[in-house]
Order: C-alpha cells, then sequence, then structure tokens
C-alpha cells in the first residue's frame, strides 16, 4: 500500500484520493481535478488564443478551491471528492490562465 506520509504533494489523506487497482492514486480528487483543468484550458488556447480579459478571469479560479480547503480543514465543512475535484477543475484553468498571462506578458515585453 501507498504510505501517504512519504507524499510529497496533495493532503497525505487516502480517502481523498480516488481508488485505483484496488490502491489510493498518487494524486487527491482536487489535485487530479486541476490536471484536467490545466489541460484543458491548454488546448482550448491553442485552438484558439484565449484574450486577456478571459484570462484575468479565468486566474480567479483558484477562489472556489482555496475555500473548500480551509472550509474542510477547519472541519467546518464535510469533504467531499465530487466537489474537491470540481473545485481542482477551476484551480487548473486558473493556473493555466494565469500561465498564458504570463507568457503573454513576457512575448510584449520582449517583442
Amino acid at each position: 500500500m501507498l504510505d501517504f506520509n512519504t507524499r510529497p504533494i496533495c493532503n497525505k489523506d487516502p480517502s481523498s484520493a480516488p481508488i485505483f487497482r484496488g490502491k489510493p492514486f498518487v494524486f487527491c480528487w482536487r489535485c487530479l481535478g486541476a490536471f484536467v483543468g490545466l489541460a484543458f484550458i491548454l488546448i482550448i488556447n491553442y485552438i484558439h488564443a484565449v484574450g486577456f480579459a478571459e484570462l484575468s478571469l479565468l486566474s480567479l479560479g483558484f477562489i472556489p478551491a482555496t475555500i473548500d480547503y480551509f472550509l474542510n480543514k477547519a472541519k467546518i465543512k464535510k469533504p467531499n471528492n465530487k466537489v474537491r475535484f470540481f473545485t481542482g477543475i477551476l484551480l487548473g484553468i486558473s493556473i493555466g490562465g494565469m500561465e498564458q498571462l504570463l507568457i503573454n506578458a513576457v512575448n510584449h515585453w520582449f517583442n
């Protein structure tokens, strides 16, 4: 079984990870959602360049994941893996949006 105490990322809670072949997956549902969201925004931006305003708005996607994380940590709200996955997708879209904003800014400054 995977030792979650030595896992370098995620919340180290096997109950928040998808089960793959009878064992907890390396990433929790939120991190898995973040990878899905990041891939989604990078593909969308490759197909159709997303403008500055849209990227700025997308960059706010980290807020739901942050709120959900702290509500779970403070035991104010019962953890829910579906919510973790959905807020993870928003987080990944946000990370991708911020990445594209940074790339666009650097390209603008040096071109």
